[in-house]
Formats: C-alpha cells, sequence, structure tokens
C-alpha cells in the first residue's frame, strides 16, 4: 500500500527550492507515512543508472546542494499539504556526505555513509566495487616497492 499525494522537496544552503517530485509507489501507506524507517527508496540523476547499473526509484530533476539543504516529505491530502517529516544536511543538520557518499539513518539521526552500497525498492544493488571513500590499496612501482594510492 502507498501513500497517494506524497512528493519529495528538495531546497538549497540559502532555502531555495531545487525541486518537487512525486514520490513513487515504492513508498509504504498508512495514516502517517514514516521517514525513513523501512523504506528503501533510491533516488539519482539522470546518468545514474549507466554509473551504477541499477534503476533508481526516483530520478531527480536537479543535483542536491552539497554545502547544504533539507529535504521534506510532503503529504498532500483534502487539498493541503503538510511536511511529514524532514532532514536538514551541512552547516544546520546531518554533515553533508563526500561526493560518492550518501547519508544513512542510524538510531542517533542521519551521518554519512562513506563505503555506500545503493540498492533500489526491487532489491537490486550497484555494480560498482567502490563508492565513496575506497580503501587504501597498494601497487608496485618498479619492482619491489610499494606506494598506497
Amino acid at each position: 500500500m502507498t501513500s497517494p499525494g506524497l512528493s519529495l522537496r528538495a531546497f538549497d544552503a540559502g532555502g531555495a527550492r531545487l525541486f518537487d517530485i512525486a514520490v513513487p509507489a515504492v513508498w509504504p501507506g498508512g495514516p502517517e507515512p514514516r521517514w525513513p524507517e523501512g523504506v528503501i527508496a533510491l533516488g539519482g540523476g539522470s546518468g545514474f543508472r549507466e554509473r551504477m547499473g541499477i534503476t533508481p526509484d526516483m530520478t531527480l530533476p536537479a543535483k542536491l546542494d552539497s554545502i547544504g539543504g533539507r529535504l521534506e516529505l510532503v503529504l498532500q491530502e483534502a487539498g493541503a499539504e503538510r511536511v511529514v517529516n524532514e532532514v536538514d544536511y551541512g552547516a544546520h543538520g546531518a554533515l553533508p556526505p563526500a561526493p560518492g557518499a550518501s547519508l544513512e539513518w542510524t538510531p542517533d539521526g542521519f551521518v554519512p555513509d562513506e563505503r555506500p552500497i545503493p540498492s533500489n525498492s526491487n532489491g537490486e544493488n550497484a555494480r560498482s566495487e567502490c563508492l565513496g571513500a575506497c580503501a587504501d590499496r597498494n601497487r608496485r612501482v618498479g619492482g619491489a616497492s610499494r606506494q598506497p594510492h
């Protein structure tokens, strides 16, 4: 079951709206949608499938602000709308993740996940072995010497 009328809104660090898109049918329904408990809804840009090998549940129409911003889950019902839940990231919220990383929900709130394994609502995992921060690897240079890279 899904809650009709759900949308995801994104704002930049200055509060300007970046986009407002309908949330797909993968979101669990009920009288009060909860975010992020038990929800897998993967969002990504237009090139996400080519880069990661899986299709996102939502194609985001714009990039999120890397400095900070806010995401809101908005429910529209009976001609009115209300913010059901929101997450701030950046200066006034969770630390923004590094490029290639993501925010992960923990009992202490959202924290950066430096080595995410994105999956969509169909249970498909991204094909990349190294997203975000990768473990140091050694390589041989000129025979026996090793240098981390």
